[in-house]
């Protein structure tokens, strides 16, 4: 796998090489292409500019609208001139307590790895320090054109990092939440939804995090390929019961159970597939 980056992690006086691998992958994901309809060929994008036309991208440069119209030409060359510190160090500056930053600053998980043996050391005594005290790791670090601020914590065997969100881009938990309105909790209601809570409560299985839409769309392709219908897929039925109370009574009694989950449709055999769709595009169009 290829790192995102690679530099030092320094804290204090100490300083780690290391390497950054991305977490997560948009890899089988499903995805779906624009065609024209009469041809069924993928359709292609062409800069255009308003005075002179369809432009080549080799003739396209950066820039920034500080007035409407009027913008600051940034090229590849002036971007470049940009050279923070943390561009080649990820720099602790402190730390807190696990789990102490809002969930909702988080954004982007990450592998932290020691970049050669020599490294692997400090990284081990860095890593279980954090698990024995609980703690993580706040730094910045820059790559892909931003600069990040991290929390770099304990994770399985190794260290995770997680970029978060500025501050300005989240919006403030007051502006929602004032328009609540005032509610009485009633005693009974909530000892009957404390104990649903208790009832339900269950040990999480990542294996089970799973995009039903995305598995139903790969079924309905399949189903395209294969010249049939598609199979149905399970309305869910809700009671309507109208009354809360009765309705928290009535969970408790099993009336509304979790439905058994189906197996995923198998991701294997996707480019077979994407091939298959092409050398039948002229049968299947219109279908």
């Amino acid at each position: 796998m290829r790192a995102v980056w690679s530099g030092h992690l320094v804290v204090s006086l100490v300083a780690v090489p290391v390497r950054l691998y991305a977490a997560v992958s948009r890899a089988g994901r499903v995805e779906l292409h624009l065609l024209h309809r009469g041809c069924g060929e993928r359709i292609h994008y062409q800069p255009v500019c308003p005075v002179h036309g369809p432009v080549e991208r080799s003739e396209l440069v950066r820039g920034y609208e500080y007035e409407p119209g009027r913008h600051v030409v940034l090229d590849d060359e002036a971007l470049a001139s940009i050279r923070l510190r943390t561009t080649r160090v990820l720099e602790v500056e402190g730390f807190v307590a696990a789990g102490s930053i809002d969930e909702v600053y988080h954004e982007t998980p990450y592998y932290l790895m020691p970049d050669g043996p020599v490294a692997a050391t400090a990284y081990a005594v860095l890593r279980e320090a954090l698990a024995r005290t609980r703690s993580e790791a706040l730094g910045r670090v820059t790559f892909g054109g931003h600069e990040h601020t991290v929390l770099v914590g304990p994770h399985g065997r190794g260290l995770r990092v997680l970029t978060l969100r500025p501050h300005q881009a989240v919006v403030a938990e007051e502006t929602v939440f004032a328009e609540l309105p005032e509610a009485r909790v009633d005693p009974e209601a909530l000892r009957l939804a404390e104990r649903l809570v208790s009832e339900r409560r269950t040990t999480p299985d990542p294996s089970r995090f799973r995009d039903r839409y995305e598995e139903a769309l790969l079924e309905l392709v399949q189903a395209r390929l294969a010249g049939r219908a598609p199979e149905a897929q399970p309305e869910s039925e809700t009671a309507r019961v109208v009354d809360f109370l009765e309705a928290l009574k009535r969970s408790l009694e099993g009336g509304e159970r979790p439905r058994k989950r189906a197996p995923a449709p198998s991701l294997a055999g996707r480019g077979a597939t994407a091939t298959a769709r092409r050398r039948r595009g002229g049968r299947q169009r219109g279908a």
